[in-house]
């Protein structure tokens, strides 16, 4: 990565909206784990949770504003849970593409062929051993 791409970075990391944006994109995406999981179509889980089908769609394509009531209740529905946790700044959060922790979890059961299954796993790493360890 050259310099000007990892100032670029940094200064959109400095931003709040940066952060919120992608804790808004983690929640929707493993949203859609559940909901691919469920088997239910968007018009049904729609019904159940008292929302529109656009309203689904909009959750989808990463562009609702959970609150942590709501996260919940979406995420309950699907028969998920929400967990939520605040790190020190320092806390490198890094992201392990699928293959190297999959190993580590078993199968999704009754999973369907179209089952979506996330690119990346949020991993804390203290420091660069543990990086090491992780990859």
């Amino acid at each position: 990565m050259d310099e000007a791409m990892v100032r670029q970075h940094a200064e959109r990391e400095a931003r709040d909206d940066f952060w919120v944006q992608k804790a808004k994109s983690f929640a929707a995406i493993d949203l859609e784990t559940l909901f691919e999981r469920s088997g239910l179509t968007k018009s049904e889980w729609a019904a159940q949770i008292g929302k529109s089908r656009a309203y689904v769609s909009r959750l989808f394509n990463h562009d609702v504003n959970f609150t942590i009531d709501s996260l919940v209740r979406l995420a309950r529905s699907l028969n998920g849970r929400v967990e939520i946790r605040v790190v020190p700044k320092d806390t490198a959060v890094q992201l392990l593409p699928v293959n190297a922790f999959r190993a580590r979890y078993a199968p999704i059961e009754g999973a369907r062929a179209s089952t979506v299954v996330p690119m990346f796993k949020p991993q804390l790493v203290k420091d660069k051993q543990d990086l090491a360890n992780a990859a």
